[in-house]
């Protein structure tokens, strides 16, 4: 039997969905370089509260996670900046046990496919410069440099 992969739109305002987030991302980020290449501005040990409160409280974004099966795989969240006709890419993360099967480059292009619909241009991401497998990935997809210090790298796309 074939399992799917399933995205889906979920939110932080929805308790039920919030609580699933907060389960997966609490077991992801238990491990601080995890967390540290998915948030820098994140403190160890992971605080889903502070993790909403810098990231989703009052901003226009949506998340999408990837199921396979019953079992949360994966994420990414976008942002909307629609005076800027600019979406920015946030919160990536795959499951290190389900990670090198193209979960990554299916919530990208799911992210893409919101852009279009709200009439947004270009895809920016920031990414930290020692995250060599994460910069292979967006450069494969079409991602280039446009700014960089020791902190973080951001990257651009037209979409």
């Amino acid at each position: 039997m074939k399992i799917r992969i399933i995205l889906k739109k979920m939110s932080y305002e929805n308790s039920k969905h919030r609580r699933i987030l907060k389960s997966c991302l609490t077991t992801w980020f238990s491990n601080p370089k995890e967390l540290h290449l998915t948030n820098s501005n994140m403190t160890y040990p992971f605080k889903f509260n502070q993790w909403m409160t810098l990231s989703y409280k009052g901003q226009n974004t949506e998340t999408w996670v990837a199921f396979l099966g019953e079992w949360v795989v994966g994420m990414i969240s976008l942002k909307q900046i629609s005076e800027e006709k600019r979406g920015h890419l946030f919160h990536l993360y795959i499951n290190k046990q389900n990670r090198n099967q193209g979960f990554a480059q299916k919530l990208i292009r799911k992210i893409e496919e919101e852009m279009k619909e709200y009439n947004l241009k270009i895809l920016t991401l920031n990414v930290v410069p020692g995250n060599s497998k994460a910069l292979a990935l967006y450069k494969k997809m079409g991602f280039t440099i446009i700014d960089s210090n020791k902190k973080k790298l951001t990257m651009s796309k037209n979409v």
